[in-house]
């Protein structure tokens, strides 16, 4: 085994034991009272939102395919990348996504489609998030006003990732990637071939952006649509826990998660550190930690749940080469 394979793993055991922890700290009891005030009902309607979310994210995929890939195949195959996050860091799940779409597209458009719906996420992320910080300072909030404030600078700065991804697809990123791969020879097998397949994964990306301006606004204003329901999803939850934060609270802590996920995405482990996350995010906002760990669990049973489920109709079809 080597390092890399056992610092991962040791990292991984950390954050489940930090969830182990933390859920002690709060109490069993404790959570057992938050659930029991959620209830049936109430577990239904925050499933209802996640599927009106992965519904937004479906349609936003048909229309990063060109619509040659139908509502209920992007439906199960964004599932089972949803899955695959959900449990593996680095957005593996995209990789496993783009596999997917290779049962109805080429290895290019595959690609293409995945990179554009990303490209569009990493611009409905910091716009839904800035706007909802924006929102709290006016509909009034729970937190200090520098702290209101800070989520708010923040949240302006979260649009980097954005602005670099569109740097490099304006450079064609993809050619030039296999080309440096070339030169330092770590590419070993047909680099010929896969430098001609990179450049040409440039042009269609570039020839989407410029022929398909509808496609573009109707995926972002999808990705809004999702993003959205996320937030409304924070303040539901919470009300249904029986936390009775004003929703100007939810928007800043839903800003903060924003925020952070671009910190989760590098760390290697999911299970755990989202919750962690959770607890350490309320507690510096000056509310209930432990109110945070419990709706967070919430949402991540909610991901899952809604998910699976399409994720078995994907993985159930017949498999395909992988698009790398």
């Amino acid at each position: 085994m080597t390092l890399r394979q056992t610092s991962r793993i040791l990292i991984a055991l950390l954050a489940a034991g930090l969830l182990v922890y933390l859920l002690h700290r709060v109490g069993f009891d404790t959570i057992g009272q938050a659930f029991g005030r959620l209830g049936w009902q109430g577990a239904l309607v925050i499933l209802a939102m996640g599927l009106l979310e992965n519904a937004f994210n479906a349609l936003a995929l048909v229309r990063a395919v060109g619509g040659r890939v139908g509502f209920f195949n992007a439906l199960c195959y964004n599932g089972a990348g949803a899955i695959i996050n959900s449990v593996i860091p680095w957005e593996s799940g995209e990789i496993v996504k783009g596999t997917l779409l290779r049962r109805h597209l080429s290895g290019q458009d595959a690609v293409c489609g995945t990179v554009v719906w990303n490209y569009l996420l990493k611009l409905s992320t910091p716009v839904a998030g800035l706007t909802a910080s924006v929102i709290a300072l006016v509909v009034g909030h729970e937190l200090a006003p520098a702290l209101a404030w800070a989520v708010v600078g923040l949240s302006v700065l979260s649009f980097l990732p954005y602005l670099g991804l569109r740097y490099l697809l304006n450079k064609g990123v993809a050619g030039g990637v296999i080309g440096f791969l070339r030169r330092v020879r770590l590419i070993r097998k047909d680099p010929a071939e896969l430098q001609r397949w990179a450049t040409e994964l440039d042009g269609k990306l570039k020839e989407f952006h410029r022929d398909h301006p509808r496609d573009w606004l109707a995926m972002f204003l999808f990705q809004i649509g999702a993003r959205t329901t996320v937030l409304a999803g924070w303040f539901v939850s919470s009300r249904l826990l029986g936390y009775e934060y004003e929703f100007g609270t939810c928007a800043l802590v839903f800003s903060g998660f924003s925020i952070a996920s671009y910190v989760l995405m590098v760390i290697p482990a999911k299970i755990g550190v989202n919750e962690g996350t959770g607890y350490a995010l309320f507690a510096a906002y000056g509310l209930d930690g432990g109110a945070g760990l419990i709706t967070t669990v919430v949402g991540h049973l909610r991901v899952i749940l809604t998910n699976g489920v399409a994720a078995l109709f994907a993985f159930a079809g017949s498999s395909r080469k992988s698009v790398f």
